[in-house]
C-alpha cells in the first residue's frame, strides 16, 4: 500500500478543492502512478535539502558553515557539505596514480587510502550535478554549501554582502533564528518527498514546492 505523510492531512491552508483532492484516494493513486515503475520499484530520487552559504572573503562563512554542521550532527542528523572554490586547484598531484588514470582517459577515479576515499572527476561539476548525484547516493538529511552565491537554491548572507535571489536569511549571529529557518527548510523537502514532483497543477498551485509551502 502506498502511504501518506500524516504531514499531508493538515490542509487547512489550502482551498476545499486542493484540501479534498489531496485527501481523496484519488491523489494516492496519482502518486502511486508517478512514483512507481511498473515492477512497482520506487524510481523518484528524494529531494534534499540544500543551503549555501555566502559572503566576502574573511566574513566568517567557513566558521558558519563549522558551526551549523557541528550543531545538527549533534541532534543525528547526517550533514554533507560542499566547498567552491574560484580556483585551478586540485587534491590530485601530478605524476601520482591517480593522476595517471585521469590523464589515461578515465571519467571517474576513485582514490581509496585506509582514512579517506576521494572521488575525482576530471572536470568542474555545478551545483546542481553535485546535487542529482548525492540524491543518487542518498543517505543525507542537509546538504550545506559554502558559496555558490548565484545558484537557484535557498541562501544565507554573512557580513555586509550584496544579498542575492533566494536569500533566505541574513545573518548577524543569530544563530537560533537561523538554525530554525534551516529545520523548515528540511520539513518542507520532506512533504516535497511525499509529491510527485511533476507540476501538473491539478491541485491548484503551479508547482509542487508551492503546494508544499501551503501545507507547511
Amino acid at each position: 500500500m502506498f502511504l501518506v505523510s500524516p504531514r499531508l492531512k493538515f490542509t487547512g491552508l489550502l482551498s476545499r478543492n486542493t484540501a479534498d483532492w489531496i485527501n481523496s484516494s484519488s491523489w494516492s493513486g496519482f502518486l502511486q502512478d508517478a512514483y512507481l515503475n511498473e515492477e512497482g520499484d520506487n524510481v523518484a530520487d528524494q529531494p534534499q535539502p540544500i543551503v549555501t552559504i555566502y559572503g566576502n572573503s574573511d566574513s566568517g562563512k567557513t566558521k558558519l558553515v563549522v558551526d551549523l554542521v557541528k550543531e545538527f550532527s549533534e541532534e543525528k542528523l547526517k550533514v554533507c557539505t560542499i566547498k567552491h572554490s574560484p580556483s585551478k586547484l586540485s587534491l590530485d598531484e601530478e605524476g601520482k596514480d591517480s593522476w595517471k588514470h585521469k590523464k589515461a582517459g578515465s571519467r571517474l577515479t576513485v582514490l581509496a587510502t585506509e582514512v579517506e576515499t576521494s572521488f575525482l572527476v576530471p572536470h568542474e561539476m555545478k551545483l546542481e550535478e553535485i546535487e542529482e548525484t548525492l540524491a543518487k547516493i542518498g543517505g543525507v538529511d542537509l546538504i550545506i554549501a559554502e558559496g555558490y552565491k548565484d545558484a537557484d537554491v535557498p541562501k544565507v548572507a554573512v557580513g555586509g554582502v550584496k544579498t542575492r535571489d533566494r536569500t533566505l536569511h541574513q545573518y548577524d549571529g543569530d544563530f537560533a533564528e537561523l538554525k530554525r529557518k534551516i529545520y523548515e527548510l528540511i520539513d518542507l523537502k520532506e512533504i516535497e518527498a511525499e509529491l510527485p514532483g511533476i507540476d501538473c497543477g491539478r491541485c491548484g498551485y503551479d508547482n509542487c514546492e508551492e503546494l508544499s509551502e501551503a501545507i507547511l
